[in-house]
């Protein structure tokens, strides 16, 4: 794995166990209800972190190993509304991953519950 592999490991292990730690500040505007720009697809990903959640991006299936990676439980989504298809109906927010590393990515995050503390 190179150093940059790892950087972008830790900067994804740190934003899933300490909320924005190398995030973007939280956007209340969903970004990827639709993936209009071609040829990005929708993806989703439901990790076992707490509180429970699900977040939806617009990904390029190219650019899908490079994500993968380090998100081992995205997936191709077979709908526009994976997470309210597996129980996260509400929109909790939306954050930028992977800024410090070149590898950004906008993701939606849904809940179970209609929260307001996270």
């Amino acid at each position: 794995m190179t150093s940059q592999s790892l950087t972008f490991l830790a900067t994804v292990l740190l934003s899933a166990s300490l909320p924005s730690a190398q995030a973007e500040p939280k956007n209340y505007t969903p970004c990827c209800t639709q993936c209009n720009n071609n040829p990005d697809v929708k993806y989703y990903s439901i990790p076992d972190v707490s509180p429970p959640k699900c977040g939806e991006s617009c990904i390029d299936p190219a650019e899908y190993w490079k994500y993968k990676e380090f998100e081992w439980h995205l997936t191709k989504a077979n709908s526009s509304t994976p997470c309210k298809d597996h129980g996260f109906p509400f929109y909790w927010f939306t954050e930028t991953h992977g800024k410090d590393v070149n590898l950004t990515v906008n993701v939606d995050f849904y809940g179970e519950t209609n929260r307001t503390d996270y």
